[in-house]
């Protein structure tokens, strides 16, 4: 089954506590909107094309063209490295101590699972 842009981002929404159930019906109770979240894993797959360009060989286009609707463009296995990158970007800004901070080993993680 594969997972969604949307999967990756209603998941990340959760480990940063950004998921108030409200905001189904009005977007602005969220602290990042999901244009934001859709920039990070578009972050989170070219890192993970920098480190792994195999697992873009001859299956997929241009990056930019996803949207939350859009299919993950890699095994299921990376899903959660990808959501982990996510939510580290996404907490970054709340995060005033970000080198010792949760934000930065969420963040590091992709790197953990691409080596």
């Amino acid at each position: 089954m594969a997972r969604t842009v949307a999967q990756v981002i209603a998941a990340a929404r959760v480990l940063v506590n950004d998921n108030d159930p409200d905001a189904a019906t009005n977007p602005s109770l969220y602290r990042q909107p999901d244009t934001q979240y859709l920039v990070w894993v578009l972050d989170a797959l070219n890192a993970v094309r920098n480190r792994r360009p195999d697992l873009f060989l001859g299956n997929y286009g241009d990056l930019s063209a996803l949207t939350t609707g859009s299919n993950l463009p890699l095994p299921d296995q990376f899903f959660q490295a990808v959501v982990a990158y996510v939510a580290g970007m996404a907490e970054l800004p709340d995060d005033e101590h970000v080198t010792t901070g949760r934000a930065k080993v969420l963040a590091d993680l992709l790197q953990g699972f691409l080596r």
